[in-house]
C-alpha cells in the first residue's frame, strides 16, 4: 500500500460494496480509482450479471494470476476489434477492476450490500 492510499469500503453505481483501497489524487472524471482483492472481483462481477441472461462481465484468470475482464455485450456486438481488458495484480494482489473508467465511490453508507 502506498503512503497516499486510503482504505474503506468503495461502491460501484451504488450496485455493490467492496473493500478496497484507493489514492485520493488518482481519480476518473472526479470518481475514485480503487484496487480491490480476487475475492471482491468475483464478487462484483457476481453483481453485475445478477439478471443478465448471458452475462454482463464475465472474468477469467490468467495462469499467472492476472484478470481477464470481458464485456460480454461490446464483444458480442464487434468480435473483430473487442479486447478483453487484461489486469494484472499489483505488488499486494489487487486489482484495479473498473478504475478509469467505471463510477466507483467510497460507501459512507453499508446499506448497499446489507
Amino acid at each position: 500500500m502506498n503512503e497516499f492510499a486510503r482504505q474503506g469500503r468503495v461502491c460501484l453505481d451504488e450496485t455493490v460494496s467492496v473493500g478496497g483501497q484507493w489514492d485520493e489524487r488518482v481519480r476518473w472524471n472526479g470518481w475514485l480509482c480503487p484496487v480491490i482483492d480476487a475475492w471482491s472481483v468475483v464478487l462484483v462481477a457476481d453483481r453485475l450479471n445478477d439478471g443478465a441472461d448471458d452475462g454482463a462481465v464475465r472474468i477469467d484468470w490468467t495462469e499467472d494470476g492476472a484478470l481477464v475482464l470481458t464485456d460480454v455485450l461490446y464483444a458480442e456486438e464487434d468480435p473483430a476489434h473487442y479486447r478483453p481488458e487484461i489486469l494484472p495484480a499489483d505488488e499486494d494482489g489487487l486489482y484495479a477492476m473498473g478504475a478509469y473508467g467505471w463510477i466507483w465511490s467510497e460507501d459512507t453508507d453499508s446499506r448497499v450490500n446489507p
